[in-house]
């Protein structure tokens, strides 16, 4: 068979392309020569503050393309950015098709701008060259198509240091997981401790986000939305944006949530995609804004904790299996996303252990050029069948623990997943993520739910989780008979009680221990819970029920001072001698929290 083309008229100048799309059979095409053509000179930019810890993003004025093109431009076309730090250090970080460059605001679907971010760990001269290629399915299965004139643009731009103060996330660098049992900032060196919210886990359904469910508003939180706070099209995201501010101003520091809920999740109401139907398509536009929000959050000290599926719809990419929609997912959401210097993977919530989260979780490392901690969320029955299995594994090591078989203290699971990562190598950071029956969790202020108030919270899992078990932190779950549950939330006030409990729980070790060099030691107190430093110069001790305990400390006079965990003050101080036989004696009414310090 034999097409000609005839009379084939173009304008003068620029690039000219002719395109020849054939279905099935065998063909011999005779290429045709254009004339009086030019070639494109690509442009690329460097935009950002182009500082240590902040996003630096390549903006390239690539390829036209449109989300719903035939020539797909999230899983057709391959854009990355191959950087060179100054000492050296390389990394490459997936890139991403942006429509306009401004689709947060335009809710544009097409255009020619590629996008990569960088999360720069040192100042002074960084290089940089780009990939581009263009083939079927060419973003998951990379050296697959060919290059484009997009292909090798490099160059080079300068990074100073950060000038961000805390709790600004960019002024403390990339939180990572150094070999111990607590995350830790590579800029600053301080360690974690991580006091976040767990719900609503659907935080992202927002009305006020392009395309998406609508479940929240957010409305009680609008009057918290400052002047200079983001928005975006002409407003939007007052809600949002003020729920932030609120949990900024009660000392959270962590959001665990879902970017993948419908397919039967909780709530069944966020998706990345143009559609609830589509899986291979990102709506650029949606994605921008959530971007607004992380970056507020990331700015105001609060970390992401991305979970990428749960229970419901962990089988449903690639039938369970890692294939080309879960690959895609996964690079877009580091693409986006993986700048943010304390960021947290999850690869999913209650994960199935009969899937293969190993190899998800290890094509999420490879993608992802920081080394983000990485973690797997557990259903409560099934913890040592998704757990044990990954003891060592070098691609896991954060783990945020569900504990809800009615037993708010967690302390001895907890334990047992230190010791047991310990010994196998990779240390873990294991977060009590959700406490109590899924109905119940912490319960909203004033509020009994099961014969469980928040005060039952606070004396049975909050202390003894971090003193008794040596949590790495809290992520705080609302649980379905409460006033504001895990996917309708609104107003994040119905715990403002519980916030400031946590809150002082979180200063009495960030500002008074040495807490990453600690451990539970709970065998030593004849009441209650002790967490321990080995050169015994430190310990904690809570006593739920307050009154007195005798611990087995180190010898040398010690500083006792007691803590109320109702109010976040020292209510007494004296000195005592240490000894296998020290005796405490609460002066406080109600659970008491004991700090000794060697003098």
């Amino acid at each position: 068979t034999t097409a000609k083309l005839t009379d084939v008229s173009v304008s003068s100048g620029g690039e000219q392309v002719l395109r020849l799309d054939f279905n099935g059979g065998d063909f011999n095409v005779n290429w045709v020569e254009f004339v009086d053509g030019e070639s494109k000179s690509a442009t690329l930019d460097v935009v950002g503050a182009q500082q240590t810890w902040h996003k630096t993003t390549l903006v390239l004025d690539g390829p036209t393309a449109s989300e719903t093109d035939s020539r797909n431009p999230f899983l057709d076309y391959r854009f990355a950015v191959e950087f060179t730090g100054p000492s050296g250090q390389t990394v490459t970080v997936p890139g991403y098709f942006a429509a306009d460059g401004d689709a947060a605001n335009t809710g544009a679907t097409a255009g020619t701008v590629w996008e990569a971010n960088l999360l720069a760990d040192e100042a002074g001269t960084w290089e940089y060259r780009t990939v581009f290629e263009e083939g079927t399915a060419v973003a998951v299965d990379p050296g697959t198509g060919s290059t484009t004139e997009y292909h090798d643009i490099s160059g080079s731009f300068e990074v100073t240091a950060t000038d961000k103060a805390p709790p600004d996330m960019r002024a403390k660098g990339l939180l990572v997981n150094p070999g111990s049992h607590y995350l830790q900032f590579q800029g600053s060196g301080e360690y974690y401790l991580e006091s976040g919210a767990n719900s609503p886990e659907n935080f992202l359904s927002y009305e006020e986000f392009d395309q998406s469910g609508s479940t929240h508003a957010y409305s009680p939180h609008t009057d918290d939305w400052e002047n200079g706070d983001p928005t975006w099209d002409g407003g939007r995201g007052k809600g949002i944006v003020g729920a932030v501010n609120y949990l900024v101003s009660q000392g959270i520091n962590a959001h665990y949530f879902i970017t993948y809920t419908i397919d039967g999740g909780d709530g069944d109401d966020v998706w990345p995609w143009i559609s609830t139907n589509d899986r291979l398509r990102f709506d650029v536009s949606k994605l921008a804004q959530w971007e607004v929000v992380l970056g507020h959050m990331t700015r105001n000290g609060i970390a992401p904790h991305l979970v990428l599926t749960e229970k419901e719809n962990d089988d449903t990419l690639d039938d369970g299996t890692l294939g080309t929609v879960r690959k895609l997912y996964y690079r877009e959401m580091v693409a986006r996303f993986g700048w943010h210097p304390a960021l947290i993977w999850c690869v999913g919530e209650e994960h199935d252990p009969t899937l293969p989260y190993e190899e998800f979780a290890a094509f999420l490392r490879g993608l992802d050029p920081y080394g983000h901690p990485v973690g797997v969320h557990n259903y409560p029955s099934e913890t040592g069948d998704l757990w044990d299995p990954v003891m060592g594994d070098r691609n896991f090591d954060f783990g945020p623990l569900q504990h809800n078989d009615n037993a708010y203290d967690g302390s001895t699971t907890i334990q047992q997943y230190r010791q047991q990562s310990a010994d196998a190598g990779q240390p873990w950071s294991v977060v009590m993520s959700e406490v109590g029956d899924g109905d119940t969790g912490i319960p909203c202020d004033g509020q009994e739910v099961n014969g469980v108030t928040p005060a039952d919270c606070r004396r049975d899992a909050l202390w003894p989780n971090l003193v008794g078990g040596g949590a790495a932190g809290h992520e705080y779950y609302f649980g379905y008979q409460t006033c504001a549950n895990d996917v309708d939330t609104e107003d994040y006030r119905t715990r403002d009680q519980w916030w400031d409990w946590a809150g002082h729980a979180h200063s009495f070790f960030v500002d008074n221990l040495p807490f990453w060099e600690m451990s539970p030691d709970n065998a030593s107190t004849s009441a209650g819970y002790m967490l321990g430093h080995p050169d015994g110069t430190h310990y904690a001790v809570y006593l739920p029920g307050g009154s007195e305990a005798t611990v087995d400390i180190a010898s040398g006079s010690f500083t006792l001072k007691w803590y109320d965990p109702t109010t976040g003050q020292f209510e007494a101080e004296e000195t005592v001698e240490g000894g296998s036989d020290t005796a405490l004696g609460s002066p406080i009414s109600g659970d008491a929290a004991a700090l000794l310090v060697q003098q």
